[in-house]
């Protein structure tokens, strides 16, 4: 319902183990849907630091964001990430859990 509602590509949501999420429910319009478990740290550093900041991760165009370096913005090109948004529940100190949302195209 989420990603119909926001009319993005993908909706995730995963919980956290350690420095990995890991898919539980996938939405996906246009993009094959996230499954499997991976590093956090894939979708890049600002994520990363905005999560250890308790912030939402926002990335309004892969390809000009300043804070992506061409590693990343090649691992997230390759999944068909143009734009996200991510926001990351903790418990107790810990990460536990992520919801994002991907559009295919740069977006607000």
């Amino acid at each position: 319902m989420l990603g119909e509602h926001l009319e993005v590509n993908r909706a995730h949501f995963s919980e956290i183990e350690g420095d990995e999420f890991i898919v539980r429910a996938s939405y996906a319009n246009g993009l094959e849907p996230f499954r499997g478990r991976g590093p956090v740290s894939m979708f890049g550093r600002a994520l990363v630091e905005s999560f250890r900041r308790a912030e939402p991760a926002l990335v309004n165009d892969v390809d000009r964001d300043p804070r992506l370096t061409g590693d990343e913005r090649s691992v997230l090109r390759a999944a068909g990430i143009a734009a996200f948004a991510a926001s990351m529940l903790t418990r107790e100190g810990r990460w536990a859990a992520a919801l994002a949302v991907h559009s295919a195209a740069p977006r607000v």
